[in-house]
């Protein structure tokens, strides 16, 4: 984090077991890269993707979100607008958290 200026926050949505690593970095190795997420009828960029992989890894046991990609979205919106008011950059435990 304290390299990228432009980040405002790390949201911590869950913890994967370290024996399924390398399994998940080669699964989301695989989401597509189209210019289009049909799942989320959005332009693909990077925020998309990250909520195409946050459904992957809860559709396929990875981690288990309590609420969909839409609150985890509203959650990480919410601190940043925060972190950004006050000129901080955290790293946020998710009230959607589960381990």
């Amino acid at each position: 984090m304290p390299n990228l200026r432009r980040l405002l926050l790390v949201l911590k949505i869950g913890s994967v077991e370290p024996m399924l690593h390398n399994a998940l970095s080669d699964r989301l190795a695989l989401l597509p890269l189209n210019r289009f997420s049909t799942r989320f009828s959005e332009q693909l960029n990077c925020r998309v993707w990250v909520k195409e992989a946050l459904f992957v890894m809860d559709d396929e046991g990875y981690v288990h979100l309590n609420k969909g990609t839409k609150e985890i979205e509203e959650e990480a919106r919410y601190h940043a607008m925060v972190n950004k008011s006050k000129s901080e950059r955290k790293v946020v435990r998710s009230r959607m958290f589960t381990s």
